[in-house]
């Protein structure tokens, strides 16, 4: 029947806890962006305003360590003319989902690109905020 179990601990680190970090950010051209920040960190907070132009119909992808892309969302336009964008006010990008953890130990950067890319997607506004890294904030 219904009965929940609380899985935090109830003595040493809360599992919760963050460690905020402004991250730098580049580029938010139709190559995508390019996510700064000091080693360690794996989750991320996202804000972003996105924008495309008519018949592009573009998807965001993250690219892994190794080149591999994962699809984060996309957007369909139409052939009317417009220029359509969207705002996400508070995405989280956890990398550990793509990544391993000694990978995650070192990386610096990260990367959201556009796939076609074929009428200058861009991101007209990005920014990100480290919260979690490796050893800290219950890893």
């Amino acid at each position: 029947m219904g009965f929940c179990k609380n899985i935090l601990p109830s003595k040493g680190k809360d599992p919760l806890k963050t460690e905020p970090i402004d991250c730098v950010v580049s580029n938010k051209r139709t190559g995508g962006v390019t996510v700064s920040y000091p080693a360690g960190y794996y989750q991320f907070k996202l804000a972003y305003t996105y924008q495309q132009f008519d018949r592009s119909n573009e998807n965001i992808y993250y690219r892994d360590s190794v080149g591999t892309l994962h699809w984060l969302g996309s957007m369909g336009a139409d052939d009317y003319g417009y220029s359509p964008y969207y705002s996400i006010a508070n995405l989280i990008l956890d990398l550990s989902l793509f990544e391993s953890a000694e990978t995650l130990k070192k990386m610096t950067s990260f990367s959201l690109v556009f796939g076609p890319n074929s009428r200058d997607p861009h991101f007209n506004s990005f920014s990100a905020v480290g919260l979690r890294k490796i050893g800290g904030g219950g890893r």
